[in-house]
């Protein structure tokens, strides 16, 4: 009994990081990352007021251009993405691209499953070797 006890003790106390760890990364504003980061330091490394105001700012800044940074690439591989869709729309007969917008969907569902699977820890995936499908007798 302690051991059942003991065992359900740690997974919720699992469960319960894993969600404080989910909800510490909702906000991800460069002000809340640059606070976090100055906090951390000034409690490792004693920081006084002046060096906190000024590590914030550092980190403030360095927060804002990643952010930039990101929205670029966000905005570059969106464009890119298009041009090779407009490529293959020209090549292709409309019977063609429907069926190649249908394959396209089909690996968006499967990555978003993997995805899932990952997240949860893949119970049902234990002791397979890569590459192998799981069948209905597994």
């Amino acid at each position: 009994m302690k051991k059942l006890i003991m065992i359900c003790a740690l997974g919720l106390a699992t469960v319960m990081n894993v969600q404080a760890q989910r909800e510490r990364n909702l906000d991800r504003s460069p002000e809340k990352q640059a606070e976090r980061i100055t906090e951390r330091m000034t409690e490792k490394l004693g920081l006084d007021e002046s060096q906190q105001k000024e590590i914030y700012a550092f980190h403030l800044e360095r927060a804002e251009k990643r952010k930039a940074e990101m929205e670029q690439r966000r905005q570059a591989m969106t464009e890119a993405r298009t041009a090779y869709q407009e490529k293959i729309a020209s090549v292709l007969t409309p019977e063609q691209m429907e069926q190649w917008e249908a394959s396209q969907k089909e690996a968006r569902e499967r990555m978003e499953r993997h995805r899932n699977e990952r997240r949860e820890g893949r119970p049902d995936m234990e002791g397979r070797k890569r590459g192998n499908r799981p069948t209905l007798n597994q």
